[in-house]
């Protein structure tokens, strides 16, 4: 899994940056994708609809 740089704080970018290469833009539409963070808990059930309307990343998960 890559590692996210000192330079680059996101951890999508550095994702797509595995599977394709990324223009400016392209980063910054990603980066405006990231604007808000939610933390749950462990073992939290999350329902979906069927027209969604966010984007969710995993970016860590307890042990």
């Amino acid at each position: 899994m890559p590692q996210v740089s000192p330079q680059n704080d996101s951890w999508l970018i550095e994702r797509m940056r595995y599977y394709t290469p990324l223009s400016d833009k392209d980063e910054q539409l990603l980066r405006e994708l990231e604007t808000d963070e939610i933390c749950y808990r462990p073992r939290t059930q999350l329902t979906f609809s069927e027209n969604p309307s966010h984007l969710f990343v995993l970016t860590s998960s307890p042990p």
